[in-house]
């Protein structure tokens, strides 16, 4: 029997999946915590990328264009064994 705030429940989770300002919050504490790299696999999900300004097809080609560094290169190489996906819909 659970009771709040006195039981223990110990998830073992196999993946960790996080988007947004969620995933930067978590990612700052992990980085702070000293740890080397995350037990399980983990992914950040941005999907906040597109600003509306001219029209839905030329929003998404400068979202693309604006972001395609930082995609490339997340997406390549891997920091503390996170993986990053970036989602334009």
């Amino acid at each position: 029997e659970f009771k709040r705030g006195k039981s223990y429940l110990r998830l073992r989770p196999d993946r960790v999946a996080m988007q947004d300002a969620t995933a930067q919050m978590a990612v700052l504490q992990f980085i702070s915590s000293g740890l080397p790299s995350v037990l399980c696999p983990t992914t950040i999900h941005c999907d906040h990328l597109i600003e509306a300004q001219t029209g839905g097809e030329e929003d998404l080609k400068r979202a693309k264009r604006l972001t395609r560094l930082s995609a490339d290169t997340l997406s390549k190489e891997t920091l503390f064994l996170l993986s990053f996906k970036f989602i334009y819909e």
